[in-house]
C-alpha cells in the first residue's frame, strides 16, 4: 500500500514537556482545488512508482554485489591454497618451482572459470570477472616473479654441483698436474696446460663463473675473482691431501707454495695448508729418522727430504771414484726410470741411441741420469712431479749423480740430515748412547734434533719391553716343558742364569714324579735306576734314593712297601679313586694328593707297628687304608659329604688340613701349614700362576730371613 509522504500530512511541534499543543494552528479557508489534486495525485502516484522501482533495482544490486563479492573470497582463497598453503607453488624451491609452474597458472585460471560459473546472472559474472582478473593478474605476477629466481637458484646450484664434480675429478688426477704442451702463437712457441687434470680445472672455473653472471657479476670484478679463487682452493686443498696421504710431504709443500705464488689461494687457505704441512712433518720425521738410526746408522728421512731413487729396488753398485760421484744403478732393460722429485727438465741428449737427461728440482738441487733408452718421454722445460716416468732403463746400468749447492753429494744422501755422511761406515748402534749420539752428530737443526733423540729413547725402551716380552714367551714355553722335551733351540735363548733356573725347576718337578713312580711301584727302586734318571733329579733326591738303594734293610723295606703299596692301589681301583692310585704325569696336584694319603697311611703303619713292636697283617693294614679313604672320602664328598671337590683339586694345605696334618712337606722341609699358606698367596698375587716347590721354597725362606 502506497505510503503517503508526511509532507502532505499537517504536523503539530512538541512543546516543553514534550505535550501537544493545546490550540490548533491556524488554517486558510477552504479553497476548490480538485483539479489541482487530481493533478497532484497523479504526480505523486508517479513518483511513488519510480521510487519503487528505485528500491527493487537498488535491492538486487547488492545481491548481484553480494554473489561477487563471496565468489571473489572463494577465488582468493583458492588461490591463497595454491600458492601459500603446505605445498603450495611459493614453497616450492629449484626444479620444482619449474616444472610447477605452468600446472598452478593453470589452475588458478580453472579456478576463476568454475566459480564464474556457479553464479546466478551474467551480472554477477561480470562483476566477479573485473575482480577476478585483476586479482589472477597479481598472482600470476608473484609465481612468474617466484619462478624466475627458482630458475636462477636452480641455475646457480646445477653450477656449483658441476664445479665440485670437477673439482673431485681434477683432484683425483693430481698426479697429471703438470702436462703441458706447446702451442705456437704468432710464431712463438708457448705451453699451455693440457692432460684430464687441468681439463676438469676449466670446466670447473668455466661453471663458476656462470655462476657469477648468474649473480649479476662483472666478468673481471672483485667478486668473480673471489669465486676462481674459491675453486683453486679446493683443488689445492684436495691435491696436497693427497699427496700428504702418499707420504710425499715435501711435494705437498712445492705444490702449495707455487699455487699462493699464482695468486690461486686465498691467505687462510694458504696459511692452513702450510701449516697442516709443518704439522705432519713435526710428527712423522722424529719418528722416521729414529727409525732409520737404530736400522742403518744413518738419519734419513724421506718426510724431510722428499727424494726416491729412480728405479726402486734395483741393484745398486757403487763406482771406484766414490759415490760422490754418482752411483749405478741396474734394471732389466725397459723398466720405467722415475722422476726422484718434483723438478723441471732442463735439458735431455741423446748419443749414439744413449740418453741423458738432466733435472733443476724445486730445492734447488740438480740431478743427472745417464745412460737411458728413450728420449721421447720428456722435453725441456717440462715440469714433473715425483714418480712421474721420464724415460726407459738400457742393458746397461744406468748412472745417477746429484749437485747439491754447486757440489756433487752421494744421491743417496737426498734424503739425509747430513748430506756428507759416508754410508759405506755406517753401522746400526748397539747401544742407546751411541744412537743418541748418531742422531746429534747427523741433525744440525736443534729443534728436530732434541724431538729425534726423545724418539731415539722411546724407542729404545720399547724395543727393551718387546725383547723381555719374547724372552719371557721362550722362558716360560721352556719351563713348563719337561727337560726331555726341551727344544734346544729354545733354550740356547736362556740366559746362562735361567738355563740352570730351568733345569732346577723342571727337576723339582721330576722329583714329584719319581716320588710318586716309587709309592705306586717301589720295586723300580734300583742303583741302575737311579743312576739311569739323575740328569732328571735334584742332587739331594739322588743322594737320598741312592743310599736309600744301598742300604743294608732296603730289601725288606721295599717288600713291604711293595705290598702295601700294591694293597692300598687295588683298594683305591675298587673304590673308583684312579686319580689318587695311578695320577697323571705332569699333574701336581693329582700326584701332591696321591702322596698324601700314601704318607699318611704308611706313617700310621709305622707308628702303630713300632707300638705293638711287631709287623701288621694284611687286615691290619686294610684297617688303615680304609679308615684314611673314608676319613678323606667323607670330608671331600665323596660318598655323600658335605664337599664337592675331588682331592686332587685342592691346595696342599687345604689336602694336609683335611687329613688332620699341621704341616705341608716340601722338598723334604715340613712347612707350617699357615705358613705355606702366605708364601704360596704372596707368590700368586705376584706373577699371577702357581709356585713350583723351587719356587715356593725361595719365598718361604725369604719370609724366614726377614723375620730374624
Amino acid at each position: 500500500m502506497p505510503t503517503v509522504p508526511s509532507s502532505f500530512v499537517p504536523q503539530v511541534d512538541m512543546q516543553d514537556g514534550n505535550t501537544v499543543p493545546l490550540q490548533a494552528p491556524g488554517v486558510e479557508p477552504v479553497r476548490n482545488l480538485a483539479a489541482d489534486q487530481q493533478v497532484q495525485l497523479g504526480e505523486a502516484m508517479t513518483r511513488a512508482g519510480n521510487v519503487a522501482w528505485n528500491v527493487g533495482s537498488n535491492i538486487q544490486d547488492a545481491i548481484d554485489e553480494a554473489g561477487a563479492k563471496a565468489a571473489d573470497v572463494q577465488f582468493l582463497q583458492s588461490t591463497q591454497q595454491l600458492l601459500n598453503g603446505q605445498n603450495g607453488y611459493m614453497n616450492m624451491q629449484g626444479v620444482d618451482a619449474e616444472s610447477n609452474f605452468q600446472a598452478v597458472n593453470d589452475a588458478m585460471i580453472q579456478s576463476a572459470s568454475g566459480i564464474a560459473d556457479g553464479l546466478k546472472n551474467n551480472t554477477q559474472k561480470q562483476m566477479f570477472k573485473q575482480a577476478a582478473s585483476r586479482n589472477l593478474l597479481a598472482f600470476q605476477g608473484q609465481i612468474l616473479n617466484h619462478r624466475n629466481k627458482q630458475v636462477q637458484v636452480l641455475a646457480i646450484t646445477s653450477a656449483e654441483a658441476r664445479t665440485n664434480e670437477y673439482v673431485g675429478l681434477a683432484v683425483n688426477d693430481y698426479n697429471k698436474r703438470n702436462q703441458t704442451a706447446d702451442v705456437v702463437v704468432n710464431g712463438v712457441t708457448t705451453k699451455i696446460p693440457v692432460g684430464s687434470f687441468n681439463a676438469n680445472v676449466g670446466v670447473a672455473m668455466a661453471e663458476v663463473r656462470e655462476i657469477g653472471r648468474l649473480q649479476g657479476f662483472a666478468e673481471n670484478s672483485a667478486q668473480m675473482k673471489q669465486l676462481e679463487t674459491k675453486v683453486w682452493s679446493q683443488v689445492a686443498t684436495g691435491v696436497t691431501n693427497r699427496l700428504m696421504i702418499d707420504g710425499k710431504l715435501q711435494s705437498a709443500m712445492n705444490y702449495v707454495k707455487e699455487q699462493n705464488k699464482a695468486g690461486h689461494l686465498d691467505t687462510k687457505t694458504a696459511d692452513s695448508l702450510m701449516s697442516s704441512i709443518d704439522a705432519n712433518i713435526d710428527r712423522i720425521a722424529p719418528t722416521e729418522i729414529a727409525s732409520n738410526i737404530w736400522s742403518t746408522g744413518i738419519a734419513d728421512s724421506q718426510t724431510t727430504g722428499g727424494y726416491q731413487l729412480p728405479i726402486d729396488g734395483a741393484k745398486m753398485t757403487i763406482p771406484t771414484a766414490g759415490a760422490e760421484y754418482g752411483v749405478d744403478i741396474d734394471a732389466p732393460p725397459r723398466t720405467p726410470v722415475l722422476a726422484p722429485f718434483d723438478g723441471m727438465v732442463e735439458s735431455v741428449t741423446t748419443t749414439d741411441g744413449v740418453t741423458d737427461i738432466v733435472m733443476v728440482m724445486d730445492d734447488g738441487v740438480k740431478i743427472k741420469m745417464s745412460g737411458l733408452a728413450s728420449a721421447d718421454m720428456v722435453e725441456p722445460g717440462q715440469r714433473l712431479v715425483t714418480g712421474e716416468p721420464l724415460s726407459t732403463a738400457r742393458k746397461e746400468p744406468m748412472q745417477y749423480q746429484a749437485e747439491k749447492n754447486g757440489k756433487p753429494i752421494d744421491p743417496r744422501n737426498l734424503n739425509s740430515q747430513n748430506p756428507n755422511i759416508n754410508r759405506e761406515n755406517a753401522k746400526p748402534p748397539a747401544t742407546e748412547r751411541e744412537a743418541r749420539k748418531i742422531a746429534t752428530d747427523q741433525t744440525p737443526d736443534p729443534t728436530l734434533r732434541a724431538q729425534v733423540l726423545a724418539s731415539v729413547t722411546k724407542q729404545y725402551e720399547q724395543q727393551q719391553a718387546y725383547a723381555k716380552e719374547q724372552y719371557m714367551a721362550v722362558f716360560n714355553s721352556v719351563i713348563d716343558m719337561n727337560v726331555a722335551e726341551i727344544n734346544p733351540a729354545l733354550y740356547n735363548k736362556l740366559s746362562p742364569k735361567d738355563q740352570q733356573f730351568v733345569l732346577a725347576e723342571q727337576r723339582e718337578r721330576n722329583d714329584l714324579d719319581f716320588e710318586v713312580q716309587l709309592a705306586e711301584n717301589p720295586e723300580i727302586l734300583t742303583e741302575e735306576w737311579v743312576f739311569k734318571n739323575r740328569e732328571l733329579m735334584t742332587k739331594k733326591t739322588y743322594i737320598d734314593l741312592t743310599k736309600e738303594s744301598n742300604s743294608a734293610e732296603f730289601k725288606n723295606k721295599q717288600s713291604d712297601a711293595k705290598v702295601n703299596a700294591d694293597q692300598l692301589n687295588e683298594t683305591l681301583y675298587r673304590n673308583g679313586l684312579n686319580d689318587l692310585a695311578s695320577p697323571k704325569s705332569g699333574d701336581d696336584a693329582q700326584a701332591s694328593a696321591s702322596l698324601y694319603l700314601r704318607n699318611s697311611i704308611n706313617q700310621q703303619i709305622a707308628i702303630e707297628q713300632t707300638r705293638t713292636k711287631q709287623k701288621l697283617s694284611t687286615d691290619q693294614i686294610q684297617e688303615i687304608i680304609d679308615k684314611n679313604i673314608m676319613n678323606r672320602g667323607t670330608k671331600m664328598g665323596m660318598w655323600g659329604g658335605a664337599g664337592d671337590k675331588p682331592i686332587a683339586s685342592l691346595k696342599r694345605s687345604e689336602q694336609a688340613e683335611l687329613g688332620g696334618d699341621a704341616f705341608v712337606s716340601v722338598q723334604g722341609i715340613n712347612i707350617p701349614i699357615a705358613d705355606y699358606k702366605s708364601a704360596y698367596n704372596s707368590y700368586v698375587k705376584k706373577h699371577k700362576r702357581d709356585p713350583s716347590d723351587f719356587e715356593l721354597m725361595g719365598v718361604f725362606k725369604l719370609m724366614q730371613s726377614n723375620t730374624k
